[in-house]
């Protein structure tokens, strides 16, 4: 569906060159819950093969009750649905679109996210808890800035999500990505936890402060 194959390095030397907006998208649209979301809101708008839009398009069949009669692949095709808040979205997108015509957030959305922090019990706790305070005041007030070395990871993680989509097990991903880290498979949990952190709160990607 993602047009990549996890195991090749260059199916994701674009990466490098994608937008807050587009990299929020690649996490979004290989949410599980996202892909449920979007069958449960796309159902009522199927029309044999192709889909039927609340919105006219200019160039396309328009349906008799308004709007318009687009093909699956055409990237401007969006469904209109309480669904997209979920995720920040001003509509829902077809999560095989790796190039959709609009990738439109919602200044704020509804969303609980969940923050996970590991702390090392061998230096001193206090300037850990500082830190975690620092960031979790910066996200509430929506001010959060990834450094180049969180965002250099995100390749990765996608990779990793892919390859867990492919049935492929943590430690044959490990094998291949980090074939000599001691700690591979907990390594590769590690980065999974982080992207579905992502997918549950997409705009700390799309609105990042700073960036």
């Amino acid at each position: 569906m993602y047009g990549r194959d996890w195991t090749k390095d260059e199916d994701y030397e674009d990466c490098a060159a994608f937008s807050n907006r587009k990299w929020a998208w690649e996490f979004i649209r290989r949410s599980h819950d996202y892909l449920a979301d979007w069958e449960d809101a796309s159902e009522p708008f199927k029309l044999g093969d192709k889909y039927h839009t609340s919105d006219w398009i200019q160039g396309q069949e328009q349906h008799p009750d308004g709007g318009a009669i687009v093909a699956p692949n055409d990237p401007r095709l969006f469904i209109r649905s309480p669904h997209a808040e979920r995720w920040g979205l001003w509509a829902m997108i077809p999560p095989w679109q790796d190039k959709p015509g609009q990738i439109c957030f919602l200044e704020r959305f509804n969303s609980k996210a969940t923050i996970t922090m590991d702390f090392d019990l061998e230096i001193p706790l206090e300037p850990q808890l500082e830190k975690l305070k620092s960031y979790l005041v910066g996200r509430q007030q929506g001010q959060v800035k990834h450094p180049k070395k969180v965002r250099d990871m995100w390749p990765t993680y996608l990779r990793a999500l892919d390859g867990k989509a492919a049935g492929a097990k943590h430690r044959e991903i490990a094998g291949l990505l980090i074939p000599h880290h001691q700690d591979g498979v907990k390594t590769v949990g590690d980065w999974l936890r982080a992207a579905r952190r992502f997918q549950a709160d997409p705009l700390t990607i799309a609105r990042p402060y700073g960036s």
